[in-house]
C-alpha cells in the first residue's frame, strides 16, 4: 500500500482538496448539531418547568388539606403530555401525596416508591432543580408557593426520545450533505489541480529526459511567473551551466591525458629514487645500529682496563707513598677519571641521538640534589681557592618528582665548567621557582662565575657538539665540548630551555629551566622547632663575601629568622656591643674563618675575651679544614663549625648543636657514610665469591674486599662459580657478566635453579659486575635473577657501599623490599610464564638445552605441588612462620622458571605472614592455587611443543 509521500502530485493535490472540504463540512455539521441539541434541551426544560408550575398551582388545595386523592387527580391531568413519563407531589416536609406514571412507561408502584426515596434530598434544598440524565430523561423539581410561602414541591420527569430522534435525522441529513460535498469537491479538485501540477509535471518530464539521455540541451517551457516559473528558470540555468562545465571537462580530460603520460614517466623515475632512498635509509639505520653497538662495545672494552687502572691507583694511593710518587699516582687517577667522564659523555650523546635516553620520574629532594653537586665539586673549588656557593630561594617547595640523576648531570657540567674557567672570585649556583599550575612549577637554575667570560660571537656556538670557544690545539683549558651539548639536549628532553649571559673577561652566567611536579610535604624536617622560642632568636652573620652573606640570609629566612649581616670583624664587635648595651643581645653569631684584616678565628677570640658575650653562641664556617686538627677552633671557644659551601641541613645541625652545646669539643655535623665503621666490623670474615675472568680485575676487587676484611674466593668463569656454590656456602657473590665457558647470566640462572632444587630457604645475594653502562643492561641483570648492579670501573667506596648494603645488617639474604625497583618486570610483561627465563636455562647447555629445561620443569612441578600443600596445611594450623618460609621457597623457585606473577603473589603472602597479618589470607592462597594451575598448564604446553 502506497503512503501519502508516494502519491503523484496530482493525487496529492486532489487528496488535499477532498480532505479539506470534507473536514470543513463535518466540522460545520457537528457545530450545528451541537447548537440545535442545546437549544432543544433548553426548550424541553422550559416547557417542563411551565407544566410543573401549573400542576403546583392546581395542587395547592390538595397540599393544604393533605388530600392524596386530590393530588393524584391533579397529576392525572399530565396524561395530556405524552413526553411526561412520571410525576410526584410532596408537602413541605417531603411527604409524597401523589404519584403519576404514564400508562406505557412501564413504571410500577415499587419503582415509584424507589424513585420517590431518590428524590428526598432535592426538597431539602428548597430550590428549583433541573437535571438531565444524558439523552435518556429530564427531571424538574419546582417549589409550590401559596401567599409567598413554600408549602410543597412538584417533580416531573420527561423522556428525551424526541431529541434523540431529532439527532438521528440530523445525522442522516449531514451524511447526505457530505456525500454531495465530496462529489463537488472531487470534480473541482480534478479540474483545478492541473493549474499547479501541469507545469511541475512538464518540468519533471524534462528532467527525466535529461537523466535518461544525458541531453543537457533540453529546456523547460515557462508558463507562469510564480515560484514554479522561478523553478523552471533555475532548471534551465542549471542545464546551461552543466553544459558549459561538460565542455570544460572535455578540455580538461584531454589535458589530463597529455599529463598522464608525463606522470607515468615521472612515477617511474620516482620509484627508482624511492628505492635508492630506502637503500640509503637502511644503510643509515644499519650504520646507526653499528655505531650504537660500537659505542657500547667500546665502552665495555675501555671500562675493563679502566677498572684495573683506577682500582690499582686507588689501592696505591691508599698506601704510604713519597710525595713525588703520590703526585704521579694522583695524576694517573685524575687522567683516568677524565677519560671515564669522556666515555660517559659519548654514551649519553649516542643514547640521546638514538632517542633511547629515557627520563626517570621519581620523588626527590631538590635541595639535596643541588647541594650534593656542590659537595662533590667543593674540593676542586677549594683547591683553586675560589668560593663555591649555593643559594636556593627561600620558601619554595623543593620536594619534587623528576629525574634527579639527569638534573645533577646538568649541574655537574655547568658548575664543573664554571670552576674550570674561574681563577679567583666565586661560583654561585642559584635556584628559584614559579608556579605554573596545581602541583607543577618551573624551576630556574643559574650558575654564575667570575671567570674569563665568553666572547659574544662564540656564545651561539658553545652548545654545539664538540664546539669550544677556544678550539686551538694549544688551548689552555681541556675538554671535548660534549658537556654543554649534552646538557642542552637533556634540558630540552626535560621540557626546558638553556642559555648563557656573559661579558668577556667579567664572568659568565649559564641558566636553564625545567618543569617539575611538586609534591605536598607532609612533614617538615628542615625547621628549628626543636629550639624554644625560635622566632625571637637574634642572629649576626659576619662574612666578607657579599654573596655568601645573602645566601645565609636566605637559609635563615626559611626558618623565619632574619639575621643582621656585616662584612668584617671590627664592625661585628661594635654591633655586638651596641646590641648588648641596648638590651637586645645577639644569641648566635655565624663567622667566616677566612676574612681580610681580622679573620673569623681572631674575631671569635676577641668575643670570648669579653665576659659580656659568654651567652653568645658561635658557629664557624671554613672552606678548608684546620691544620691543627681543630685545636685552634676548640681554643677559640667555637660552639659548632662546618665547611663551606654550607648545606641547608648542615647549617641546621650547626645551629641546633651550637644552641645546645655545652663546654668542651665543638659540634661538627657528621658526613653521610654509606657504610659505618661498625658495619665494617660486621663485614669482617664474611665469605664472598668473586667471579671474574680478567686477572687484573680479580686482583683489584680482591684487594679491595680484603681491605674491608672480607674472606674472598675466586672463580674465573660461571661454571666454576656454580660448582663452588654447590660445594660451599657464601654470603655474597660478585658476578662478572661477560666470561668464557659460561657467562654471568647463565651462571646466575643455574644458581637460582640449584637453590630451587635444594629447596633452600635462603637466597644468596648476587651482585652483577659489568662494564656495560646502559639501563637495559641493568634490567637484564636483574631479570636474570641478580639482586643488584655495580658498573665498572668502580671505586673502593662504591664496592664497600654495595657490599655493606647487602651484608652489614648481619643477614646473608636481603629482603625483597631491599631489591632495586628495576628488578620487577615491566607491567606489559606480566604474563603467566616469562619465556626469557626458560630460554636462559636452555642456554646453559647448548647440546641438551631442551632436556635440561624439561628436567627443571619436572622438578618444579613436583616441588611446587608439595609446597602448595604445605602452605595450605600451615594456613590451617595458623603457623605464620611456616607460611612465610613456604611462600619464600615457592617465590624463589617460581621466579627461576619465569612465573613472575606467581612469584609476586608468593611475595605478597610472605610479607603478610612476616607482618603477622592473616586478613584476606584465605583469598590470597585460593588465588595462588588458581595461578599455580595456570603456571603448570603453560609449562606443560611448553613441554608439548618441545617434545612434538
Amino acid at each position: 500500500m502506497k503512503t501519502f509521500s508516494e502519491f503523484s502530485i496530482t493525487n496529492k493535490l486532489i487528496s488535499i482538496m477532498l480532505f479539506t472540504s470534507v473536514t470543513v463540512v463535518l466540522l460545520a455539521s457537528l457545530i450545528q448539531a451541537g447548537i440545535e441539541g442545546m437549544a432543544y434541551r433548553e426548550y424541553v426544560a422550559q416547557k417542563l418547568e411551565t407544566v410543573a408550575d401549573v400542576i403546583g398551582t392546581t395542587s395547592i388545595g390538595a397540599i393544604t388539606f393533605d388530600d392524596e386523592d386530590l393530588a393524584k387527580q391533579v397529576l392525572s391531568s399530565l396524561v395530556a403530555e405524552p413526553s411526561i413519563i412520571s410525576g410526584h407531589i410532596f408537602d413541605v416536609e417531603g411527604k409524597m401525596l401523589g404519584v403519576y406514571a404514564a400508562a406505557d412507561s412501564g413504571f410500577q408502584r415499587s419503582r415509584h416508591d424507589k424513585e420517590a426515596v431518590g428524590l428526598v434530598p432535592w426538597p431539602e434544598k428548597g430550590e428549583s432543580v433541573v437535571y438531565f440524565d444524558g439523552l435518556d430523561s429530564l427531571d424538574v423539581m419546582r417549589p409550590i408557593l401559596f401567599d409567598g410561602e413554600m408549602i410543597g414541591y412538584v417533580h416531573l420527569r420527561s423522556t428525551l426520545d424526541p431529541l434523540v430522534e431529532t439527532y438521528w435525522r440530523f445525522v442522516w441529513m449531514a451524511l447526505g450533505i457530505v456525500a454531495m460535498a465530496v462529489l463537488v469537491a472531487l470534480f473541482l479538485a480534478y479540474r483545478l489541480q492541473a493549474v499547479i501540477s501541469r507545469p511541475i509535471l512538464h518540468l519533471a518530464t524534462r528532467m527525466q529526459r535529461v537523466t535518461d539521455n544525458k541531453d543537457y540541451s533540453v529546456r523547460a517551457v515557462k508558463s507562469s511567473d510564480d515560484e514554479v516559473g522561478d523553478l523552471i528558470d533555475g532548471f534551465n540555468t542549471m542545464l546551461s551551466q552543466i553544459g558549459e562545465r561538460d565542455q570544460r571537462l572535455v578540455e580538461s580530460r584531454r589535458q589530463l591525458d597529455d599529463q598522464a603520460g608525463n606522470l607515468a614517466t615521472a612515477n617511474a623515475q620516482l620509484t627508482v629514487a624511492m628505492a635508492e632512498s630506502n637503500r640509503a635509509k637502511e644503510a643509515a639505520e644499519s650504520a646507526n645500529r653499528s655505531k650504537s653497538e660500537f659505542l657500547a662495545r667500546m665502552s665495555h672494552e675501555i671500562r675493563t682496563p679502566m677498572n684495573g687502572v683506577l682500582g690499582m691507583t686507588e689501592l696505591l694511593l691508599g698506601s704510604s707513598l713519597p710525595g713525588k710518587q703520590r703526585h704521579f699516582a694522583e695524576t694517573i687517577q685524575n687522567s683516568a677519571e677524565a677519560l671515564l667522564a669522556l666515555i660517559n659523555d659519548i654514551l649519553d650523546f649516542s643514547k640521546i641521538e638514538a632517542h633511547k635516553l629515557e627520563l626517570e620520574v621519581a620523588e626527590f629532594e631538590l635541595r639535596d640534589a643541588v647541594e650534593s653537586v656542590i659537595d662533590l665539586l667543593a674540593i676542586r673549588a677549594n683547591g683553586k681557592e675560589i668560593e663555591l656557593l649555593c643559594d636556593l630561594k627561600p620558601g619554595m617547595n623543593t620536594l619534587v618528582k623528576g629525574d634527579a640523576t639527569r638534573l645533577r648531570q646538568i649541574l655537574m657540567n655547568l658548575v664543573g665548567n664554571a670552576i674550570k674557567f674561574t681563577e679567583d672570585g666565586e661560583v654561585v649556583v642559584r635556584a628559584s621557582s614559579r608556579e605554573l599550575g596545581a602541583n607543577f612549577s618551573e624551576f630556574r637554575f643559574e650558575v654564575s662565575d667570575t671567570g674569563i667570560g665568553i666572547r659574544s660571537e662564540s656564545q651561539s656556538l658553545i652548545f654545539e657538539l664538540f664546539s669550544q670557544e677556544d678550539g686551538s690545539t694549544t688551548r689552555r683549558y681541556g675538554g671535548t665540548g660534549l658537556g654543554l651539548a649534552i646538557s642542552k639536549q637533556l634540558v630540552e628532553l626535560m621540557g626546558g630551555e638553556i642559555g648563557v649571559e656573559s661579558v668577556h673577561g667579567q664572568g659568565t652566567t649559564f641558566w636553564f629551566t625545567v618543569g617539575l611536579e611538586t609534591v605536598e610535604r607532609h612533614a617538615q624536617t628542615s625547621v628549628l622547632d626543636d629550639l624554644d622560642d625560635v622566632d625571637s632568636l637574634k642572629v649576626l652573620v659576619v662574612d666578607d663575601n657579599r654573596t655568601n652573606r645573602e645566601i645565609l640570609e636566605h637559609q635563615f629566612a626559611d626558618w623565619n629568622i632574619f639575621p643582621d649581616s656585616l662584612d668584617n670583624g671590627v664592625d661585628a664587635l661594635v654591633a655586638l656591643q651596641a646590641a648588648r648595651d641596648a638590651g637586645e643581645a645577639y644569641d648566635l653569631a655565624v663567622l667566616d674563618w677566612h676574612m681580610p684584616g681580622m679573620d673569623g678565628l681572631q674575631l671569635a677570640r676577641k668575643i670570648r675575651s669579653n665576659p659580656e658575650f659568654d651567652n653568645l653562641r658561635l658557629v664557624m664556617l671554613s672552606s678548608a679544614a684546620a691544620d691543627d686538627g681543630g685545636q685552634s677552633i676548640l681554643k677559640a671557644g667555637i660552639n659548632a663549625y662546618t665547611s663551606k659551601p654550607v648545606r641547608f641541613a648542615r647549617l641546621r645541625e650547626c645551629v641546633l648543636g651550637a644552641m645546645r652545646a655545652e663546654t668542651g669539643r665543638p659540634y661538627e655535623p657528621q658526613s653521610e657514610n654509606l657504610v659505618s665503621d661498625d658495619d665494617t666490623l660486621r663485614l669482617r670474615g664474611r665469605r664472598i665469591l668473586l667471579v671474574e675472568d680478567n686477572p687484573v680485575n680479580r686482583e683489584v676487587a680482591t684487594s679491595m674486599l680484603k681491605g674491608i676484611q672480607c674472606h674472598v674466593e675466586e672463580a674465573v668463569n660461571g661454571r666454576e662459580a656454580v660448582d663452588k656454590i654447590r660445594q660451599s656456602h657464601f654470603d655474597l657473590v660478585l658476578m662478572d657478566c661477560e666470561m668464557p665457558i659460561m657467562d654471568g647470566y647463565a651462571a646466575t640462572t643455574a644458581i637460582r635453579s640449584q637453590e630451587t632444587r635444594q629447596a633452600r630457604a635462603e637466597r644468596v645475594p648476587i651482585i652483577a659486575l659489568t662494564a656495560h653502562a646502559q639501563p637495559e643492561d641493568r634490567r637484564r641483570c636483574l631479570a636474570t635473577g641478580m639482586d643488584d648492579y655495580l658498573s665498572k670501573p668502580f671505586s673502593m667506596v662504591d664496592l664497600r657501599s654495595i657490599v655493606g648494603r647487602w651484608l652489614s645488617s648481619g643477614s646473608t639474604v636481603a629482603d625483597d623490599s631491599e631489591r632495586p625497583q628495576l628488578a620487577a618486570p615491566p607491567a606489559n610483561e606480566a604474563t603467566v610464564i616469562r619465556a626469557m627465563a626458560l630460554e636462559a636455562i636452555q642456554s646453559l647447555d647448548p647440546g641438551q638445552g631442551d632436556a635440561l629445561v624439561l628436567k627443571v620443569i619436572k622438578v618444579y612441578e613436583e616441588n611446587s605441588a608439595e609446597l602448595i600443600s604445605v602452605l595450605a596445611d600451615a594456613f590451617n594450623t595458623g603457623s605464620a612462620e611456616e607460611i612465610r618460609k613456604t611462600a619464600h621457597a615457592l617465590k624463589s623457585s617460581s621466579g627461576n622458571v619465569g612465573a613472575e606473577r606467581f612469584a609476586d603473589m608468593c611475595r605478597d603472602i610472605e610479607q603478610a605472614a612476616k607482618n603477622g597479618s592473616f586478613e584476606g589470607m584465605a583469598e590470597k592462597i585460593a588465588a595462588l592455587n588458581m595461578e599455580h594451575d595456570a603456571v603448570l598448564a603453560e609449562l606443560n604446553s611448553w613441554q608439548e611443543k618441545k617434545t612434538a
